[in-house]
């Protein structure tokens, strides 16, 4: 269909018919300083040969650094992806319908998205999953905003408060204060203050009350340290409200899962299990839940059926999003689901099997373990908390920003910086399943290395 675009007279009609005197009234809530006031300050134009040119300049800046010298993490991490599971998440069976509305020619679409919420389920260890969420921040976001619909379930107006803890990953602190700030008048975004590296029943017992309507636990958090979440689970509980624990679906082979700990609602980021980093996505979030709970949930569940023929099928068994018939009826306004991450999941999940995710899990844990004990042991570097850790730990150092520098220029990307919220000078250092012992021992010399510049500087 060509784009007609619309006339003067068009928006003219338009803008009277929603009762607006002009386009530039709808951006009155947009600050002054945001606005474009001028055109936009764009270079001449290039010919092709030119375009290609400069694109190949700019990529000649990037300098790639090889996976197992990246120890970033934060939330995205460096991993393996077997080739087998590329190949097979492109094979031409998953290939059906974008969005599986005609269950009939959308068999091998449905089959794979049922087997994902299977798999989700028994990972976070709930009654069932969905279908999946754009990313883990996301997947928070709707776990609270279920939490509240819960409650006016259950004829609790007045739970409008969730408290959430302070050890959670920044970027979703960010993700959860943009998504209820214009709801602020609603409901409240309570944040524990940061007494510790992990977080205690003493810490969240003076914040409970009749108000509360859930509690956010991260699990491995922000620092990389299990929390103790069982009796965090249980004071939530005896105050009345829901919680909710964001974890790590590796850690899940290794440690109790969230249904094993008493949480309701389950959310994850699912990108170490289906995706290499690459720019910022796609990523994919994971979701379970309590199956009483199910009214209240987000997204889509794929069910299994039986045909008029008696052959097994399946089917877009419920399904709460905006477009549909709902409409205000509806759960969520954010679009789902990740179909093609999912696949990647579910084969990559399946060929590792319960075994193989337990050794991927146990592996990341050694290393984590060995190279945090032997961080502590660097001149001036702390290792902040005590307990188990799994995949990345939090490390003081002095000097912090030039030693990142100075790792960069050996080629190591060295850790991610914290925000100071979470302590000065510190740094988030992940191991990924691609480094060897030597790799580990590159990072401690290069370490060692930049300390003494930094001191003698």
């Amino acid at each position: 269909m060509p784009y007609i675009s619309n006339t003067d007279a068009d928006r003219q009609a338009m803008l009277a018919a929603i009762g607006v005197p002009s386009f530039d009234h709808l951006l009155e809530s947009v600050p002054e300083a945001l606005r474009l006031s001028g055109p936009l300050q764009l270079e001449a134009p290039m010919s092709e040969a030119a375009l290609d040119r400069n694109f190949r300049a700019m990529a000649a800046a990037n300098q790639p650094v090889a996976p197992q010298d990246c120890y970033l993490g934060g939330g995205a991490y460096v991993g393996h992806l077997p080739e087998a599971v590329k190949n097979l998440a492109l094979r031409s069976e998953f290939i059906t319908a974008y969005t599986p509305y005609q269950a009939e020619v959308s068999q091998g679409t449905l089959q794979t998205i049922f087997e994902f919420q299977t798999l989700v389920a028994e990972l976070a260890g709930l009654d069932l999953a969905n279908a999946s969420l754009y990313d883990g921040a996301t997947a928070l976001v709707e776990a609270v905003r279920m939490a509240l619909a819960v409650q006016l379930d259950r004829k609790a107006p007045g739970r409008r408060r969730v408290l959430v803890a302070a050890q959670i990953l920044p970027r979703w602190v960010q993700v959860l204060k943009t998504y209820f700030h214009p709801l602020r008048s609603e409901m409240q975004l309570d944040f524990l203050p940061m007494a510790g590296p992990t977080l205690g029943p003493a810490d969240v017992e003076a914040h409970l009350g009749e108000d509360l309507a859930a509690l956010v636990v991260q699990s491995p958090n922000a620092l990389g340290l299990m929390e103790n979440l069982a009796p965090l689970a249980a004071a939530a509980h005896a105050a009345g409200a829901l919680f909710i624990h964001a974890f790590d679906p590796i850690a899940a082979a290794l440690f109790q899962c969230p249904g094993e700990v008493g949480a309701d609602l389950a959310v994850a980021e699912g990108q170490c299990l289906a995706q290499p980093l690459q720019f910022g996505g796609p990523y994919i979030g994971l979701f379970a839940a309590r199956g009483d709970l199910v009214k209240q949930m987000p997204g889509r569940l794929i069910g299994e059926t039986v045909d008029t023929q008696g052959s097994r099928g399946f089917v877009l068994a419920f399904q709460t999003r905006e477009q549909h018939i709902r409409r205000d009826k509806a759960t969520s306004n954010i679009c789902t689901n990740q179909a093609l991450v999912a696949t990647f999941t579910t084969i990559h999940l399946a060929l590792l099997g319960p075994v193989g995710l337990r050794e991927k899990a146990e592996a990341l844990y050694t290393r984590c373990s060995w190279l945090a004990e032997e961080a502590a042991k660097l001149p001036g570097c702390t290792l902040v908390g005590q307990g188990e850790r799994f995949r990345e730990f939090a490390l003081r150092v002095p000097g912090r920003d030039a030693v990142l520098a100075s790792l960069r220029r050996e080629g190591i990307l060295g850790g991610l910086p914290l925000p100071e919220s979470l302590g000065l000078d510190l740094m988030l250092v992940a191991v990924n399943d691609v480094q060897e012992g030597a790799d580990l021992q590159r990072w401690l010399d290069a370490m060692a290395r930049a300390l003494k510049e930094t001191q003698h500087a």
